[in-house]
C-alpha cells in the first residue's frame, strides 16, 4: 500500500479521503483532471505542482526521486 511506503520512508504527507469529502474529491479532480485514487499531489524543489494519479507502491520511489533529486530516496 502507498501509505506503508510513504510512512516507511519517512515521507511526510497529508492524507485525504475523498469519498467522505466532496471537496476534496472535487480538488483532486480539479489537480489531476482523473477520478482514480490514490493521486499523489506533489511540490518538487523548484515548486513545480507533479501528479502521480492511480499508482501503487512499487511507482513511488520512481516519481519521487525524480521530483526530489538530492533526497535520501535513490
Amino acid at each position: 500500500m502507498a501509505q506503508d511506503w510513504l510512512d516507511s520512508h519517512g515521507v511526510a504527507y497529508e492524507l485525504r479521503d475523498v469519498l467522505a469529502s466532496q471537496s476534496d474529491y472535487d480538488a483532486m479532480i480539479a489537480l489531476s483532471g482523473q477520478r482514480y485514487t490514490p493521486t499523489l499531489v506533489a511540490t518538487g524543489q523548484e515548486g513545480a505542482i507533479q501528479i502521480l494519479a492511480d499508482f501503487g507502491p512499487e511507482e513511488l520511489q520512481p516519481f519521487l526521486s525524480r521530483l526530489l533529486p538530492n533526497s535520501p530516496l535513490h
